[in-house]
């Protein structure tokens, strides 16, 4: 898949209407960054939501420059953005976002990310940059055994 490069405003918690709940480590985009248009066939239109729905759940690299963070992706059809215009609104949680605006007092700014598919040899940094604690702590706990288990199989030849 290639990369989707837009300039992106942060939407608050308190912006997403009724009972969207986006847990921790997710980040939510619209679905018309992938999608052009929904004016095509019935086929082809069932071919647009089979991609939709392979690509949500699926670990993201939001970067800019040399700044970056590893979401998953979800969908939100009440944000606004589109690839068309290259803008829109983006729903990430706050630590997320403080990162990728390097730490910087003013947050309320658009900021020009890509976003792109992370791959499986970046999961180390998956386990690292999740927002939750509990994550972060089972994920390196998973990362030392399998060093360990590594190391032992090393020794034991």
């Amino acid at each position: 898949m290639e990369p989707i490069r837009g300039n992106f405003s942060q939407v608050p918690r308190s912006a997403i209407p009724g009972n969207y709940e986006i847990p921790a480590g997710w980040f939510a985009i619209s679905p018309w960054w992938i999608i052009d248009s929904w004016q095509v066939s019935d086929d082809e239109k069932k071919e647009l939501k089979k991609k939709l729905r392979r690509m949500h759940g699926r670990w993201f690299r939001i970067r800019i420059q040399e700044r970056e963070i590893y979401r998953i992706l979800r969908f939100a059809p009440n944000l606004k953005g589109s690839k068309k215009r290259g803008e829109g609104e983006m729903f990430v949680d706050w630590p997320g976002w403080i990162e990728l605006s390097d730490h910087e007092a003013e947050t309320e700014r658009p900021l020009d990310l890509v976003l792109e598919e992370a791959g499986w040899w970046h999961f180390p940094q998956f386990v690292v940059s999740h927002p939750d604690p509990m994550f972060r702590l089972a994920g390196f706990l998973g990362l030392l055994s399998v060093a360990l288990g590594l190391l032992s199989l090393f020794l034991a030849l």
